[in-house]
């Protein structure tokens, strides 16, 4: 029965305890039976909530965004709840679902009340630390946060994951790939300890891995566009176009923008631009509804060729902070002549891209 959920959570944490023949101190004790709410209710709501951010999905954001609400609404300094509200409005912002306008005031305000009301809870520091990174693109900062959080709980698989992304970003490839690793090991069902690992070997140039990755995605959830966007870009990576064009295609087909604009650039490098050209009117008209980040439109430009109008769109999604360009290092060769040209080195040193 829910209402007797605390006590039997308590009740396996001591016999797992009492199993390991692990003698606990006081505080040690405390640590492990330390509750974050009384009230059931405000406990399954946060669940729920827990549960349709995992999906990674427009759908699953929203239903995430009622159910952590409802869960902060019985319960208002219920630490957990309020961390999963930093997160899920970043993520909106991130992916593009909602604007900046919108979606950061909410991400900064839940990031300083969590931190405000328990800044020893690891998933405090997990919305602070990828506001860091993405917005105010302080990467230093954002490594301390993520370090304290693995710190306070070296067996959070998101925060493992989430860290293994900057860190290929920032190019400590080592560091990331261990992050990587262990988050599977923590959490090999999730998608996106998944999802997040393949994104992680693709930037560490592991192709091996990353189709592994994308391979069990599928199998884990066919219905989830993360398995086929990874071995669509893997694939257009390895400059296996007509393949790789089969799988984005899957991709798009669930609604993602990003996949759309792999799209676009897939027609546009195969010399297909009319349909690449079709794809930015796509984007354009989704505008109307959604927020789409300008780099969708820099790259499908930059696909057909046209750079002047590519680093038009680029410096527009410069100066909106849009979070997709702190890839651009990685991105960038995925289309050619985009490396070569001269703004690309200038605009990367602006973004305080390490090199």
């Amino acid at each position: 029965q829910m209402e007797d959920i605390f006590d039997i959570q308590d009740e396996i944490s001591l016999a797992i305890v009492e199993a390991l023949k692990v003698k606990l101190l006081g505080a040690e004790k405390a640590a492990v039976l330390k509750r974050y709410t009384e009230n059931t209710e405000a406990y399954e709501f946060y669940l729920k909530g827990r549960f349709h951010f995992g999906k990674a999905t427009d759908e699953g954001f929203t239903k995430a965004i009622a159910y952590f609400e409802q869960s902060v609404a019985m319960e208002p300094n219920y630490v957990l709840a309020l961390a999963g509200l930093a997160e899920v409005w970043l993520n909106l912002w991130f992916w593009g679902y909602f604007s900046p306008e919108e979606s950061l005031p909410k991400t900064q305000a839940a990031c300083a009340r969590i931190l405000e009301a328990d800044p020893t809870l690891a998933e405090s520091h997990i919305g602070p630390a990828q506001l860091k990174f993405y917005y105010e693109r302080d990467f230093a900062g954002a490594v301390q946060e993520f370090k304290q959080a693995i710190a306070l709980n070296p067996n959070y698989a998101d925060a493992r994951g989430e860290y293994g992304l900057i860190l290929s970003v920032l190019r400590r490839t080592a560091e990331a790939e261990a992050e990587a690793k262990r988050a599977l090991e923590l959490d090999p069902l999730s998608l996106l300890s998944r999802y997040r690992a393949g994104w992680i070997y693709w930037a560490l140039r592991d192709s091996a891995r990353t189709l592994e990755c994308s391979r069990k995605l599928i199998e884990l959830e066919p219905n989830f566009f993360g398995g086929y966007q990874l071995a669509g870009v893997e694939l257009w990576t390895l400059g296996k176009y007509e393949q790789a064009l089969a799988q984005i295609q899957i991709a798009a087909a669930f609604g993602e923008l990003r996949d759309l604009c792999f799209l676009g650039c897939l027609y546009g490098i195969t010399g297909e631009p009319e349909k690449a050209r079709e794809v930015l009117e796509q984007l354009q008209d989704s505008s109307q509804t959604r927020n789409v980040q300008a780099v969708y439109s820099a790259m499908i430009y930059a696909s057909l060729g046209e750079m002047d109008r590519a680093f038009e769109w680029y410096e527009t999604s410069y100066e909106q902070r849009e979070a997709m360009l702190v890839y651009l290092k990685h991105t960038a060769p995925l289309i050619p002549g985009l490396s070569a040209d001269p703004r690309l080195a200038d605009l990367l040193r602006r973004i305080g891209l390490p090199e």
